[in-house]
């Protein structure tokens, strides 16, 4: 995490996927670096702003190292981390208790996950599935059975960063499939700065790293955690530093995109105020 001219706290020091820009400053038929879903426009006109900035140095994919890890699936175990959900087909699994299908969480602390094969985007199942969730030291801490009929969903807040498991498996000794979906959200950062010239000096920047096939919404507004005063302005770099995403006016004169990660990596975020003016904020994020 690097830290400019701006002031700037972080909420989350070390973390565990389609990103639809939400911004009106901009000019939504140029090239991918543009928004490209429309929004109310601010109460009052602005200038025109094409959202256009330069490739940003050094690339964000020499910061691997100091960027915080919102890859949430970890590559331990038998199940490889690639997109946001999994499929399974078992039986006689004891309630989940033996032959399950495995997967492994990074995750930090404050950060709230949702799991199921039901009730998240691309979950689905098949039979009474049923997920048990473990800390780090092997201890559970959450489950579900029925949580939508008979397939499963729950959510978790974090207390403590590690890795964590869960395990699929059916009711009792019966066979069930199921795709088990997740989301990931939390508040990522807080920032007050002045006289960024929108979002290109002075910022408040972050580097992420994420998985290829993750969608990662981001946002001082329309984001649980999610806060801002005056009128905040985000970018959002690829490894290569060149930008791919932004909002100026999401959400009122606050920001709000989402963006779908095409391939892994560091990607910096770049918070700051529109033209320049003064504005605050923290900046929070969903993935799924």
């Amino acid at each position: 995490m690097r830290r400019s001219d701006a002031s700037f706290s972080s909420r989350l020091f070390a973390l565990p996927l389609t990103l639809v820009v939400a911004a009106c400053g901009g000019d939504s038929s140029a090239d991918e670096t543009t928004a490209i879903s429309e929004q109310p426009l601010a109460s009052e006109s602005k200038p025109f702003d094409t959202g256009d900035t330069h490739p940003v140095k050094p690339a964000p994919s020499t910061k691997e190292a100091e960027a915080i890890d919102l890859r949430g699936l970890s590559s331990t175990g038998d199940y490889q981390a690639q997109l946001a959900a999994f499929s399974y087909s078992t039986s006689n699994t004891n309630s989940a208790t033996v032959n399950t299908a495995d997967v492994y969480f990074n995750l930090s602390a404050g950060q709230t996950i949702t799991l199921g094969t039901c009730g998240v985007n691309g979950a689905w199942g098949s039979g009474d599935t049923y997920l048990r969730f473990y800390n780090p030291f092997g201890v559970q801490v959450a489950y579900s059975d029925d949580g939508c009929g008979s397939l499963s969903n729950f959510s978790y807040t974090v207390p403590a960063s590690g890795t964590y498991r869960l395990s699929a498996g059916c009711f009792s000794n019966s066979s069930c499939s199921g795709t088990v979906a997740y989301s990931l959200n939390g508040a990522l950062f807080s920032y007050s700065t002045s006289n960024t010239n929108s979002a290109t000096v002075n910022t408040a920047d972050v580097y992420v790293n994420l998985f290829a096939g993750e969608t990662i919404t981001l946002g001082t507004c329309g984001v649980t955690g999610a806060w801002g005063s005056g009128d905040t302005y985000l970018r959002f770099y690829n490894p290569s530093g060149v930008q791919v995403a932004y909002s100026d006016d999401g959400c009122g004169s606050l920001s709000n995109f989402s963006y779908t990660i095409p391939a892994s990596g560091t990607y910096l975020i770049r918070a700051g105020c529109f033209s320049s003016s003064s504005c605050s904020g923290t900046v929070a994020y969903l993935i799924q």
